[in-house]
C-alpha cells in the first residue's frame, strides 16, 4: 500500500472520553435527565444555582464527577463543545450551515442608486490667534 492510498483511507481521530456531565446524562433518563440538562444550561451568575451546589447534589446522589467537569460543561469548554467531532459542535455546524444557506438563498433587494452630492467650494480656513496679555509676578 502506497502513501497516497494510506492517506486517502485514513480514519479521522475522535475525541477521547466524554465529559463527566455527558456521562451522567447518558446514564439517566426522563425527568432526572431533563432537570440536569436544564440546570446545566442555566447561567450560574449572578442569580442561579452555583457549580458547587450542583457538584454537591450529584455527589450526594452517588455520581462520581469532578467539580471541573461541571464548571467546564457549564462554560461550554468541555469535550462536548470543544471536541472536533463532538455532538454539540456537529449540531451547531449543521445549524450554521442551514442559516448560511437560508441567508444566501433569499433574494437581495437592489440598492437604490444615489446621486453624488455636488461639491461646494472649499473655503480657506483661517486661524485666529487670541492676543491675551499675561502679567507675571508684577
Amino acid at each position: 500500500m502506497g502513501l497516497a492510498e494510506r492517506l486517502i483511507n485514513i480514519d479521522p481521530t475522535v475525541p477521547g472520553l466524554p465529559c463527566g456531565v455527558m456521562k451522567i446524562l447518558q446514564q439517566i433518563d426522563g425527568e432526572d435527565r431533563q432537570a440536569l440538562q436544564n440546570i446545566m444550561d442555566m447561567r450560574s451568575y449572578p442569580i442561579g444555582v452555583s457549580n458547587r451546589q450542583i457538584h454537591a447534589i450529584l455527589l450526594d446522589e452517588g455520581y462520581d464527577i469532578a467539580f471541573a467537569s461541571i464548571r467546564l460543561h457549564r462554560s461550554k469548554q468541555c469535550r462536548c463543545y470543544v471536541g472536533k467531532y463532538s455532538e454539540k459542535r456537529m449540531m451547531i455546524a449543521a445549524t450554521t450551515a442551514a442559516d448560511v444557506e437560508l441567508i444566501t438563498s433569499t433574494p437581495k433587494k437592489k440598492a437604490a442608486s444615489r446621486k453624488p452630492k455636488a461639491k461646494t467650494a472649499d473655503k480657506p480656513k483661517t486661524k485666529t490667534k487670541s492676543k491675551a496679555k499675561t502679567t507675571r509676578g508684577k
